[in-house]
């Protein structure tokens, strides 16, 4: 489903686009923040709070039904790469 490399790229292209309302992009700037950061957490900590800023982020009514589409497919590609460290 993709590496965690691609799955930010991903997310720092939303981040960045200008149809999504300005406070969704900065959840998802948060949520990159969460994967990429706290080292002292676990990869499959900082995913998992990640794909709940998401979530919440995915919920604003604001939010175009393409983008939240878009975001709704980050958090399973997510989901699917939590998955595969579990299963590692």
């Amino acid at each position: 489903m993709g590496n965690l490399e691609e799955i930010l790229e991903f997310l720092e292209q939303l981040a960045e686009d200008r149809r999504i309302p300005r406070n969704v992009r900065s959840m998802i700037n948060d949520a990159i923040k969460e994967i990429k950061s706290n080292e002292e957490q676990s990869l499959k900590t900082r995913i998992t709070s990640a794909i709940s800023i998401l979530d919440e982020a995915s919920n604003d009514q604001n939010l175009q039904q393409f983008s939240r589409t878009e975001i709704w497919n980050v958090v399973s590609m997510l989901e699917s790469f939590l998955q595969q460290l579990e299963e590692e």
